[in-house]
């Protein structure tokens, strides 16, 4: 049981190792992280284009219920 303990931590040192030495796919995580980004901001400016409309839209609804009591 320990001996088996020992061969896997091992096995992910050796794995964590080589994972640090690879320089592989850099440009991806730093392309995947301007995508975040990109999509952070979207949905930043979003979120406030929808209170923009929103809030038009409820103005449209007062003055036509406040204009339609004639």
């Amino acid at each position: 049981m320990a001996l088996d303990v020992l061969e896997n931590g091992a096995a992910m040192l050796r794995f964590a190792c080589k994972l640090y030495r690879n320089r592989k796919g850099g440009a991806a995580i730093e392309y995947g992280f301007m995508c975040a980004l990109i999509v952070l901001a979207m949905m930043v400016a979003l979120t406030q284009l929808a209170d923009v409309t929103t809030n038009l839209w409820n103005t449209v609804d007062k003055n036509v219920a406040t204009h339609g009591k004639s």
